[in-house]
């Protein structure tokens, strides 16, 4: 009976898993962290296939943490805690087929423009600063931990276009 059921699992999630797309994108860090100043300084490579023609775009979860954040990532009856706000900051954009970059949305997307097509391949190298704040959250540092969720920026899902995503405080 066991028997059973485990190749009735099997074959349940066979169709999930074997209907996945592969997505040949391949990233890098480098990050060093001041843990005087809770400053984490990072460099990121992403090699990636274009899904469109002569841009990409990243979501910078980061940018939440600034005071006065249009999509703020606590929520507010936490702001009297407050002691250091966080932050996040574009230092460089770069690559081979680089042409120019830009802060939309509130500096929480970058738009990485590019002298390519749809379907080829690139890489893109971007070196970002990120403050963190203090408010014990998912990007954040406090006497005794570090939290270092979404810290780095994140290529945005692409369904018909790039899609922003905010980062809320749920």
């Amino acid at each position: 009976m066991k028997k059973i059921f485990l190749v009735f699992l099997c074959t349940l999630f066979l169709p999930i898993t074997s209907g996945c797309k592969r997505v040949d994108n391949t990233t890098k860090y480098n990050m060093q962290l001041n843990l005087k100043e809770n400053i984490l300084y990072g460099e990121m490579q992403v090699e990636l296939t274009l899904a469109t023609n002569g841009f990409v775009d990243f979501n910078l979860f980061g940018v939440a943490y600034k005071e006065n954040a249009t999509f703020f990532a606590v929520e507010q009856e936490y702001l009297p805690t407050v002691k250091n706000y966080g932050d996040m900051q574009i230092m460089a954009v770069n690559s081979s087929k680089f042409v120019a970059y830009e802060l939309v949305e509130n500096n929480a997307l970058l738009r990485v423009y590019l002298n390519a097509k749809k379907g080829q391949r690139v890489n893109v190298y971007i070196n970002f600063k990120v403050t963190l704040s203090n408010f014990c959250h998912r990007l954040s540092s406090d006497i005794d931990t570090i939290n270092l969720g979404n810290f780095y920026p994140i290529l945005c899902v692409y369904e018909n276009g790039y899609t922003y995503c905010p980062y809320y405080n749920i």
